[in-house]
Order: C-alpha cells, then sequence, then structure tokens
C-alpha cells in the first residue's frame, strides 16, 4: 500500500465524520483528503531537495566560477588558508584569495593588503530561518527570499550597499551556510574591497547555492 493511499483511508473515519454533519459529499471530502496528501508529499520533496551531503561540498576553484566578480583580479592565497574541515556533524570548505600587493608582500601597496574569503558549510542539524531570526540575526533581502534562501549578518546596521566587511554576510539555504568577508590586516578597506559590497557578496553567494544544486 502506497503512503498516499494509507493517508487516504486513514481519513475516511473523518470524512464519513463530515458528510454526516452535511459539510460536503463524500466524493468532494476525500477530493480535499487527496489534495492535501499531494501538497504535503510535494512541499516534503522541496525540503529534501534543499538538503544537501557531505559529498556535495564543492572545491575552490568551483566556488571560484560562481565568483569572479566577486573575486576580480585578486589570486588564491599561497600560503595554505584554503581547505576542508570536516566533523561529525558539519564539513566547511574555506577559500581565500589575496590582492596581488598581499601575495607579492610589496611594501609600496601596504595599504592594499588583504583579500576575500569564501566559506561553504554542509550541516546535518542545520537551524532554522526562525531560530536566526528570534536572534534577530535576518536581515530581508528579496533576491534571497525569493529562492527560499535568506540572509544574515552579525551587523544590526546592515545594509546591502555597504562595502563588504570582516563582518561578511552569511546566506543560508536548506543545510548549506555560506559566508563572504573581507579578510586581511588593512589600513584602508576601502582599497582592497573596492566596489565590493554585501549586495555582491550576497549575489556571489546564491549563485554557489544554485550552482551546488545542478
Amino acid at each position: 500500500m502506497t503512503p498516499k493511499r494509507f493517508l487516504i483511508l486513514a481519513a475516511v473515519p473523518l470524512v464519513l465524520a463530515l458528510t454526516a454533519c452535511g459539510a460536503s459529499t463524500p466524493e468532494e471530502v476525500i477530493a480535499a483528503v487527496e489534495q492535501r496528501v499531494d501538497d504535503s508529499q510535494q512541499a516534503g520533496s522541496a525540503a529534501s531537495a534543499e538538503m544537501l551531503s557531505y559529498d556535495e561540498l564543492p572545491d575552490c576553484a568551483e566556488v571560484a566560477s560562481s565568483a569572479g566578480d566577486l573575486i576580480g583580479d585578486f589570486v588564491p592565497s599561497p600560503d595554505g588558508h584554503e581547505g576542508v574541515n570536516e566533523q561529525p556533524l558539519a564539513i566547511d570548505l574555506s577559500c581565500v584569495w589575496l590582492t596581488p600587493q598581499t601575495v607579492d608582500q610589496d611594501l609600496s601597496g601596504l595599504a592594499k593588503f588583504g583579500g576575500i574569503s569564501i566559506g561553504v558549510t554542509i550541516e546535518k542539524n542545520p537551524s532554522s530561518r526562525a531560530d536566526n531570526e528570534a536572534a534577530g540575526l535576518v536581515h530581508e533581502y528579496a533576491p534571497a527570499d525569493d529562492i527560499g534562501a535568506y540572509v544574515l549578518s552579525l551587523n544590526p546596521e546592515f545594509d546591502p550597499a555597504d562595502e563588504l566587511s570582516a563582518i561578511g554576510v552569511i546566506v543560508n539555504k536548506g543545510n548549506v551556510s555560506i559566508i563572504v568577508s573581507a579578510v586581511g590586516l588593512y589600513i584602508d578597506a576601502g582599497n582592497i574591497v573596492e566596489s565590493r559590497t554585501n549586495a555582491l557578496g550576497i549575489e556571489t553567494a546564491l549563485r554557489i547555492h544554485e550552482a551546488m544544486r545542478r
């Protein structure tokens, strides 16, 4: 017996009770039950589709292919700041791209020492949007909300138009979290991030989310 058939048969006593009270014909109530079962199964399938396994964690080259606008002329960190960390309840990838001045250790370009970091985490038991909203961390952002994702920031005065900072932005979807931030010891962050805004960081994270689900 299929799960759908089981649920429909289980609803028969309710159907009889409703029709006895003159609520609807048995056919109408059964049709309504079938529709609700279909809707429930589709919602369950959609939720399952958002949950990714550890095997679906990308590497930094795959992340870079979705982050070209953000990375620009920055180059991969040569100092081993990239890698995968696997734990029982989560696995995460860390990728770093630095300014050419940072890599060359050119002190004449000290004002541009720094870079961009992108982290991708897949969790087995992720926190919910409701939990993060209760903590005051969720910020409305239509392009993310429209695809079932949401934006988090530890900055209570978060503004998508602001330059990306070391606090960064986080975009969650299903059991995947992507954090984008500026990194490094810099004199003038604006010299490093330039036109790289929180909004660009969010758009980059959304592209990575999309690529992971293809």
